[in-house]
């Protein structure tokens, strides 16, 4: 982290937003694969060749498998794993980066609100505010006697 993270205010939403849509992007495919994955082959079946054209006939066929399948092995199984845990990663880094932005927001207003409340405290003379209690008895606010 580098100069106390000085443009984290400039890129979390933009983070935030870019996580909402990827988590957007995961969620489709993994309610749609709920049900079980499928898979689809073309196979070719029959070729007719003639003098000017070739027609080849294919079969599709789709096979659908459960989300989670043993007989399937390690592989197929991970990526049923990540199907789910994308879209929560994605999640979360969404929540972590709007609240920080919304953090750095409210930290930066108080900031703000707390110069403006030093502003009319202090005259030129700094002897308004939290200086007036500390002022010695008798003396006057034109900086006299």
């Amino acid at each position: 982290v580098t100069d106390g993270m000085q443009e984290l205010p400039r890129y979390a939403l933009v983070f935030g937003m870019l996580c909402v849509l990827c988590a957007f992007f995961d969620l489709v495919p993994l309610l749609a694969s709920l049900s079980g994955r499928s898979e689809v082959t073309l196979e070719p079946v029959q070729r007719i060749k003639s003098d000017e054209m070739t027609r080849i006939t294919y079969t599709t066929i789709v096979r659908t498998t459960p989300f989670f399948d043993s007989d399937q092995g390690w592989l197929y199984n991970g990526s049923s794993i990540a199907m789910i845990v994308s879209p929560i990663a994605m999640l979360l880094g969404a929540y972590l980066a709007i609240t920080a932005h919304f953090e750095v927001q409210r930290l930066g207003q108080a900031r703000v609100d707390e110069q403006d409340a030093a502003w009319w405290r202090r005259d030129d003379f700094g002897v308004r505010g939290e200086d007036f209690d500390r002022m010695p008895m008798g003396t006057l606010l034109d900086g006299t006697g």
